[in-house]
């Protein structure tokens, strides 16, 4: 994992990383469109996806998590609109035992967030976190995001630290690169940021691995029956009790029924494979030497002119070091 010696400064991010990002994410999908269709006298699904489109228009910037950007925009009171529901912010669990053993083992803890300073104070004054943290520092204050590299350059004049020596901590991978582009080595991206999505999603995909199975029973005894209609069809046309029409037919029921038992297959390990991953599995990387085994090089190599796409090494990215899944965050990270 780690080697704690080789780490002075923890650099933490706060929703969805040391906070649990249901409150955002209720918030901005569904309290925010309930509020805006009533001001405006519009259904809720329509309220709805226009704020999506408003939403992506802008994400990535500094104004995306402006709470007086959207009051402006959408004609809301969103800081006021954000206490209506601040019941439901929530430290994820272990996260203050994590801060105290930081503290205890003598790492700075600086939180760093893109949150508007606003909703900072909200959560700070609501989930009592500041005094476990030695530094909080705000996007805003910097002028710049950390999806930017400006914010490390400015974050680094005003919290100086080694970016050899750092370990920093979000669930959005767009800002893990960032901090990976500036130099950052320890990045360690956040699997569940959301645990209510993550309950629903494990939910959803337990219910369709077994509907799947359940289904995959079901169109494996309408194979068996239409291998028995089509068996039955050609005793009867080696007979002369039946036109080669009927075993056509036959032939076309079994076809049919076989390629809905596959494709139920198909679905049935995507299922097992939504399962998996939304209860935190990953997935190991494979060498492509083990992907294409020698003998089926070779063999591809003297049947066609591949040039050197066989022994030249796959292109890397600079965030493969970071889990490919993206974490979809709220507007107010």
């Amino acid at each position: 994992m780690f080697d704690w010696r080789q780490i002075d400064t923890v650099l933490l991010d706060m929703d969805g990383t040391l906070l649990d990002l249901h409150f955002d994410n209720h918030f901005w999908l569904e309290h925010v469109p309930r509020r805006f269709a009533e001001t405006h006298g519009l259904p809720v699904g329509e309220a709805r996806a226009a704020l999506l489109a408003r939403y992506q228009d802008i994400q990535g910037t500094l104004n995306w998590y402006c709470v007086d950007h959207w009051s402006r925009e959408l004609e809301l009171d969103i800081a006021l609109l954000k206490e209506e529901v601040d019941h439901l912010i929530r430290v994820h669990p272990h996260v203050t035992e994590f801060l105290d053993l930081l503290g205890d083992a003598g790492k700075r803890r600086v939180l760093v967030t893109n949150a508007h300073q606003k909703s900072l104070e909200l959560k700070m004054r609501r989930t009592r976190l500041r005094d476990r943290l030695d530094h909080v520092v705000c996007a805003h204050d910097l002028g710049a995001p950390k999806e930017d590299q400006v914010f490390w350059h400015r974050l680094q004049q005003q919290e100086p630290f080694d970016p050899r020596r750092t370990l920093f901590v979000d669930d959005s991978l767009a800002v893990l690169r960032s901090a990976q582009r500036y130099g950052i080595e320890g990045l360690l991206a956040i699997r569940l940021p959301d645990r209510h999505q993550a309950a629903r999603e494990i939910d959803d995909a337990a219910i369709r691995v077994v509907k799947t199975a359940e289904r995959q029973t079901l169109l494996s005894d309408a194979v068996e029956a239409a291998q028995r209609s089509l068996e039955l069809a050609n005793t009867r046309y080696r007979e002369g009790y039946a036109d080669f029409n009927r075993v056509l037919d036959a032939q076309r029921a079994l076809f049919s029924q076989a390629e809905g038992e596959l494709v139920n297959q198909g679905n049935q390990i995507s299922a097992v494979i939504a399962l998996y991953k939304s209860l935190g599995g990953g997935w190991l990387e494979t060498p492509v030497e083990q992907l294409i085994p020698q003998p089926v090089r070779d063999d591809m190599q003297r049947r066609s002119d591949w040039g050197e796409l066989l022994s030249s090494p796959l292109p890397s990215e600079p965030g493969d070091a970071i889990p490919e899944q993206e974490s979809e965050k709220a507007t107010d990270e």
